[in-house]
């Protein structure tokens, strides 16, 4: 099985084996992005002679060629949104059984969408039978009506038709079209994170994802158009160098917290590469490191009040970081900061037997694609028997997840 994460600085493509509860790993290939801003594909030839080099490679490693991609989705228009459906239950003796379910989760996703918008994904959030809310799992339950509470995330139509074109382009099919924020969840988060509330903020390029977890289910997402590119372009600005050279230095030699730093490394002069019209100078990293964390606590204090706007605030009681960015020294200590609870980076490792991934949480994403792959393929088998596909198919999935 093989994943596609197209994102505004790099193309992954990650190509495993599913053996137990681990991924085995083939093949691990990133090329440089390149017609990809803020999320949106911008310049489809571009993208797509970058996306065909990363699948060369990929395939060319694994010694294996792919039929088909699991490929994330994920823009500055995805939206979510709280959805009900509900069934009556008019056998004679009443019982839930799963025929019921099935249609309460498929009334939930039958919603009016404006015409320019799509569901990509859907999650179950809880069940109520009758007047008992708060089910987990209704099955064989005693009720006169089910109701299915479902978050679902959509996406703009010309999002996905640009993404397909993109992939047609270059022969590439998908086996699924899969929401980023929810997949990089399935490989990072645990299970008394989602439980008890988490917000995983998955920081990349050019966008940034929002998730909040509460009860076993996404109650909030949101994509926001600023990532890790924005606190180069400061960088580079304060200190009068190049992107590139910026990006360099934040890497290697910048911090998100100036507390984290040891105070004889923050004194300590570094060197600026110049830019076409300039002369390289000097600082010292402390000024590097206040540019950084001056970015950085901005960006963590929208994700903080697009949380609170939502009327979540209470289910942070947890950070969880993912995305290249969230390999920033101190970045953890500014988020508590911010969110005032503990905070953590969020590395696949209990599901990729392989070091470079497993403690990077820049693959978060790739590896939760596969991850969620693994299950659509066992839901899809049991799906065969049903005549449910696309999006209701998802959500049954993650009914197995709550028994």
């Amino acid at each position: 099985m093989a994943a596609l994460d197209i994102g505004s600085s790099k193309i992954t493509c990650l190509i495993a084996r599913a053996a137990g509860d681990l991924l085995d790993v083939c093949a691990l290939v990133t090329e440089p992005s390149r017609g990809v801003e803020r999320g949106d594909l911008k310049a489809l030839d571009q993208a797509a002679e970058a996306a065909a080099t990363a699948l060369r490679k990929a395939q060319d490693a694994a010694k294996v060629e792919c039929g088909k991609y699991f490929v994330g989705v994920a823009s500055k228009d995805s939206q979510g949104r709280n959805s009900r459906g509900s069934v009556t239950i008019s056998k004679e003796n009443h019982l839930v059984t799963d025929k019921h379910i099935r249609q309460a989760l498929r009334a939930a996703q039958n919603i009016s969408l404006p015409s320019d918008r799509q569901i990509i994904d859907g999650v179950p959030q809880s069940f109520a039978v009758d007047n008992s809310a708060g089910v987990r799992n209704p099955m064989g339950m005693s009720g006169n009506r089910l109701d299915a509470e479902v978050y679902l995330a959509t996406e703009s139509i010309n999002a996905i038709r640009n993404l397909t074109s993109c992939l047609k382009a270059i022969g590439c099919k998908h086996e699924g079209l899969l929401f980023e924020p929810f997949a990089s969840a399935e490989a990072v988060l645990t299970e008394d994170e989602k439980d008890l509330g988490a917000v995983q903020i998955d920081i990349g390029e050019g966008t940034m994802d929002i998730v909040v977890y509460h009860g076993g289910a996404p109650r909030f997402v949101r994509v926001l158009p600023v990532g890790g590119g924005h606190i180069a372009r400061d960088v580079a600005i304060g200190l009068g160098t190049t992107v590139d050279a910026a990006r360099e230095l934040v890497h290697t030699r910048g911090a998100a917290c100036e507390s984290a730093l040891d105070p004889e490394e923050a004194k300590r002069e570094i060197e600026v590469p110049a830019t076409d019209s300039g002369e390289a100078h000097a600082c010292c990293v402390r000024d590097l490191c206040h540019i950084i964390e001056s970015r950085v606590g901005e960006m963590l204090e929208i994700a903080k009040k697009e949380v609170q706007r939502a009327g979540l605030n209470g289910h942070a009681t947890s950070v969880v970081l993912t995305g290249g960015t969230a390999m920033l020294k101190g970045i953890t200590k500014k988020a508590e900061e911010v969110f005032g609870s503990h905070a953590r980076i969020g590395r696949p490792k209990i599901y990729i037997d392989h070091p470079e991934i497993r403690d990077n949480p820049a693959y978060a994403t790739a590896v939760g694609l596969l991850v969620y792959g693994v299950k659509m393929r066992r839901v899809a088998e049991k799906e065969r028997k049903h005549t449910l596909v696309g999006a209701v198919a998802r959500l049954w999935k993650w009914l197995g997840e709550f028994f």
